[in-house]
């Protein structure tokens, strides 16, 4: 009920999944994860996605297949109002 949720100590947390039942776990600590060493709450540098080992400046386009290509207007991605 909604008013024992709100009673729910703040050491648990509900998770729900459609088609099962709610399962009532208590909640994990991430600073204590072992791993936390490698996050920048942890003292880790921020990542740095330009520098990733696959980032490109500028995304490849291939003159040769630009047929296989189709540019969409806003209204297009938005779609027809129903």
């Amino acid at each position: 009920m909604p008013d024992e949720v709100r009673m729910l100590d703040n050491d648990y947390a509900l998770l729900f999944v459609r088609g099962e039942h709610a399962v009532m776990d208590r909640k994990y600590d991430l600073l204590k994860h072992p791993n936390i060493k490698y996050t920048e709450d942890g003292g880790y540098p921020p990542y740095d996605y330009a520098e990733a080992p696959l980032a490109h400046d500028v995304p490849a386009f291939d003159e040769k297949r630009y047929e296989d290509y189709e540019l969409l207007s806003g209204e297009d991605i938005a779609g027809e109002p129903f």
